[in-house]
């Protein structure tokens, strides 16, 4: 009801804009896609000095920034990393995040002696140390098998970090349909060893997603960017209400 008498509707994504107008007839030309945006202190800087306050290091260094929740799925990546490290024995896996998957985790680690050493697990840290963290990485993986619009992505991407991403909507648009980022479907760890091993063995690929990224996160995903979509919406209606009078 409340949608149907709004002069204008905001949605994440296309598709979930498009079930409301399928389900509860809502008119098509009030919907308006505005993303979330991440914050301005989340920006490419070296990554040897982001290394060594952080301490990590790896070739390559992966990491998760997320919380360490079951519908996010971060055991898939744990199972991976099993498998890359054994190919490439200089990589590094970091979990950054909370929840109730970490304990697991954390067992999971303990029981499998060729990680042992090569997976840190942060659990929680401040907001303000993540862009640290996530300088420090090389590749960025979150394997949701729901999502309504992650933030934690588009930060990552921020600081040139390159993003493997299932298959979500949100994680289409993010990265382009994969143009900027790789993608896996959820579930298949098979698909996400894959796509890390090809950035791990394409050296030029790793560091041209790296600077093209920053880029699109900085252009399309920045507070700046959903607030300035924002301003026009509002211009947008009010200019339209000014018109029917």
């Amino acid at each position: 009801y409340a949608l149907r008498n709004s002069d204008a509707a905001i949605f994440l994504t296309k598709e979930s804009g498009d079930i409301y107008v399928q389900n509860y007839n809502l008119n098509p030309e009030r919907i308006h896609i505005i993303p979330c945006g991440f914050a301005e202190e989340f920006f490419p800087m070296d990554k040897s000095v982001a290394r060594e306050k952080t301490g990590l290091y790896g070739d390559p260094l992966i990491i998760w920034v997320a919380f360490l929740r079951k519908v996010k799925d971060p055991m898939i990546l744990l199972r991976a990393f099993s498998n890359i490290v054994k190919k490439y024995p200089e990589a590094r896996l970091c979990y950054v995040g909370s929840g109730e998957m970490e304990e697991h985790l954390k067992r999971a680690v303990e029981e499998d002696k060729s990680i042992q050493g090569k997976v840190t697990i942060k659990g929680f840290i401040p907001k303000d140390d993540i862009p640290l963290y996530l300088n420090s990485a090389d590749i960025y993986v979150l394997a949701s098998q729901v999502e309504p619009f992650g933030v934690a992505p588009m930060e990552a991407m921020a600081c040139g970090t390159v993003p493997i991403l299932t298959t979500l909507p949100s994680f289409k648009i993010m990265t382009d349909n994969g143009k900027y980022g790789l993608l896996f479907e959820p579930g298949d760890q098979k698909g996400l060893e894959e796509q890390i091993e090809k950035l791990i063995k394409d050296k030029p690929l790793l560091e041209r997603l790296s600077r093209k990224v920053a880029i699109r996160a900085s252009d399309h995903f920045s507070w700046k960017a959903s607030a300035e979509k924002l301003v026009n919406l509002y211009n947008k209606v009010l200019s339209d209400k000014k018109g029917i009078k």
